[in-house]
């Protein structure tokens, strides 16, 4: 099995030559140097990206092919509170279309699977952001991959778009009218059962993010 030596700020600083692990490597297992520290690389968020990178050209397999109905999850947030809760949802609406997840890139995913990251048939991004964007770059250009068009969806509306686009790649359409009427009958039953609740009330948005449709949406 692999082991990866990180670099953080202070081997940076004190001059830790990680280059000298390669003299090492084989002994034991592979070592596989990554250099992350923020001197050198910029921030928190740089050096996530640049250990993404080295692993995936360290342990990428480019001999496997893909296999249908099978996708790839890029750039989720592993530090973010809802991340599981989205994935759990968003597997269900996989399920639904008889489509498995390969790898979880990089996100409670495991050895084998980094390994077979191309035997999935489509890659979808967790979240279009600047990460989300330099990973969907780095990986066509150096395995030509297939991406889904949108990411992850926010809001009601949102999801049903998304989730005919998703069914629209692999062909079964003809699912996606059952769950999405599904799913609709359990969202309008909350709306109901908060409507007594908010009735009168005034609502203040405050987000970074300018879309905000999924947030009017069920208010208006």
């Amino acid at each position: 099995r692999p082991v990866f030596v990180v670099t953080t700020c202070p081997a940076g600083i004190i001059g830790d030559n990680l280059d000298l692990i390669k003299e090492v490597n084989g002994v034991g297992g592979q070592i596989i140097p990554i250099k992350t520290d923020g001197n050198l690389a910029g921030d928190y968020l740089q050096g996530m990206i640049m250990a993404y990178i080295e692993i995936a050209r360290t342990l990428i397999n480019k001999d496997i092919s893909p296999e249908a109905n099978t996708v790839n999850i890029i750039a989720e947030k592993p530090i973010a509170k809802g991340t599981e809760e989205n994935f759990r949802f968003i597997q269900k609406l996989f399920n639904s279309l008889g489509i498995s997840i390969n790898c979880r890139f990089i996100c409670k995913t495991n050895l084998h699977d980094i390994k077979s990251f191309l035997k999935a048939e489509l890659n979808i991004l967790a979240y279009e952001d600047y990460m989300g964007r330099m990973m969907k770059d780095f990986l066509q250009a150096e395995y030509g991959v297939q991406f889904m068009r949108s990411p992850f969806p926010v809001g009601f509306s949102n999801t049903e778009e998304w989730l005919y686009e998703l069914a629209g790649y692999f062909r079964k359409q003809s699912f996606v009218e059952e769950i999405v009427g599904k799913y609709r009958d359990i969202y309008q039953q909350g709306i109901e059962r908060l409507k007594p609740v908010l009735k009168g009330k005034r609502l203040m948005v405050i987000t970074y993010n300018h879309d905000i449709d999924w947030i009017l949406e069920p208010v208006l």
